[in-house]
């Protein structure tokens, strides 16, 4: 009778499968079963059996060290602690992810070095000026070079100096495409000296040391003058681009600026035309009202909204006027035909009236104006100019700030010179814009008319620096984001005696 066998069982470990993937559940008879369970309890981990006891020495002495320490790796003692007992050290997730950042920074960081140092010609046709192009080109001259080298080598056997064609053939490259394409050149030019020119020929191999060295000569003046050449071709090339752009910015400016005269003299003529007709038609309708028939009081109500619109009208034509003359007045300053009148003034009276108009213009603003008093301010100028500088100021003032804030105008004497300035409550200009403003055409981003009309091509500022320097004068500016700005010119004093 055959005895039965004993069936397997099967032993389970108290471990979770989540954390120890890799222990499996294996059978054993019950005898080995009995047996084991009679040993002392272990715990398993990946490859290693230890003890509940091991493991508590272990968290003892880890800690103790890190109160001994102060500031311990715990990773590194817990990795050597691991390692003494024969566990695998894993590697730290955070090392790909710098390995593959530092790739990148470096591929980077060379298609930039490639794209930068590398141009095309400026006398080949524009359909051929194509970066690509000069890598081809490097080969090219590369391989000609060589053969004309084996060339050289079959018909001249005493001829040494074979690397002389190659080198000649990375500066032409270096000097018309740039020090990328070069650097391909000495590259492929070396290699094919290499396998056509140096014995044994048609092969890899080198067969003296004289040889190497001078494939490594090659190879290194090469490079260095890929480098070296390319740089300086790159910046003759940043340079003529730069002349080239001044040129075709001059052309822009000289082409604008006869498009400004043209058009103020063609504008001059019919702006003069309608202004003039206006007036008349201003004049017309108020006789008409003065010697009218009807009540005075049933005809004033149907025609003083029209003589308000004509009002509304001549302030328009006086706006487009104004920007007409300045068109003019920059033709003229390009051209050095800004004409000047110069006579003894006095400044004081000029600021005044200059002051007075604006007040008929806007009569709802509020101008203060501060002047010496019972002194007037000689000056020897252009009375006609210096007005058109202060109304300039004060429409300015008027136009970047509040209605409800008023402009203070004033006037000082400081030793041997006057000043005028106009300040207001607007927005304020930033550093950066305060010395921009002066320039020709530039208007300032972000700031926009509080009041009036917005409409301006950037001219007048430009016009009165000019006008002023023209004076033997200065101007400038006082502001702060949020706080305002103060416009000013100052001018030399005349003798008093000349007023």
């Amino acid at each position: 009778m055959e005895q039965s066998k004993p069936k397997p069982s099967t032993l389970r470990t108290d471990v979770p499968s989540s954390q120890h993937t890799d222990v499996k559940a294996f059978p054993i008879h019950d005898d080995a079963h009995d047996a084991f369970m009679t040993l002392p309890r272990y715990t398993l981990t990946r490859e290693v059996i230890i003890t509940s006891d091991e493991l508590l020495q272990q968290k003892e002495r880890s800690s103790m060290n890190m109160m001994e320490k102060g500031s311990p790796n715990h990773r590194s003692q817990s990795s050597t602690s691991h390692a003494g007992h024969g566990l695998d050290e894993t590697e730290s997730p955070e090392r790909p992810a710098l390995q593959r950042r530092l790739v990148g920074n470096t591929w980077r960081r060379l298609r930039q070095w490639v794209r930068s140092n590398t141009f095309a010609p400026s006398w080949l046709p524009a359909r051929l000026r194509h970066p690509a192009l000069g890598y081809l080109a490097a080969v090219m001259l590369g391989v000609i070079a060589v053969a004309l080298t084996v060339l050289l080598k079959v018909v001249m056997p005493a001829f040494s100096l074979l690397g002389v064609l190659v080198i000649l053939g990375v500066v032409v490259v270096a000097l018309n495409w740039g020090g990328s394409p070069s650097l391909l050149a000495t590259l492929v030019s070396t290699a094919l000296l290499s396998y056509a020119a140096f014995s044994p020929r048609f092969s890899w191999s080198i067969a003296s040391v004289e040889e190497a060295v001078s494939v490594g000569l090659v190879l290194v003046v090469g490079m260095h003058i890929s480098l070296v050449v390319g740089r300086a071709a790159r910046r003759s090339k940043a340079r003529q681009e730069a002349e080239m752009q001044a040129r075709v910015l001059r052309e822009t400016q000289t082409q604008m600026e006869t498009f400004l005269a043209m058009a103020g003299h063609e504008l001059k003529t019919p702006l003069t035309y309608i202004k003039l007709s206006l007036q008349s038609m201003r004049r017309r309708l108020e006789k008409l009202v003065r010697t009218s028939s009807q009540t005075p009081e049933e005809f004033s109500q149907k025609v003083t909204p029209m003589l308000q619109e004509f009002a509304h009208t001549d302030q328009q034509v006086a706006l487009v006027e104004r920007l007409v003359n300045d068109m003019l007045d920059v033709s003229r300053i390009r051209a050095g035909r800004l004409d000047l009148h110069y006579e003894f003034a006095d400044l004081g009276m000029i600021v005044g009236q200059a002051v007075n108009e604006q007040r008929q213009v806007a009569p709802r603003r509020t101008l203060l104006l501060q002047l010496p008093e019972a002194q007037p301010v000689p000056v020897y100028a252009d009375a006609d100019r210096l007005a058109q500088v202060v109304t300039n100021y004060l429409t300015n003032a008027l136009k970047y700030s509040p209605v409800e804030q008023p402009v203070l105008v004033g006037l000082d004497v400081v030793g041997h010179q006057v000043r005028v300035w106009v300040r207001d409550q607007g927005p304020g200009l930033p550093p950066e814009e305060q010395a921009r403003i002066w320039e020709c055409f530039h208007r300032v981003q972000g700031i926009e008319a509080q009041s009036g009309n917005g409409v301006g091509l950037g001219l007048g500022l430009h016009i009165c620096r000019i006008i002023i320097e023209h004076h033997q004068g200065q101007v400038g500016v006082e502001s702060a984001p949020g706080q305002g700005s103060t416009f000013w010119f100052a001018l030399p004093l005349a003798p008093m005696r000349q007023v």
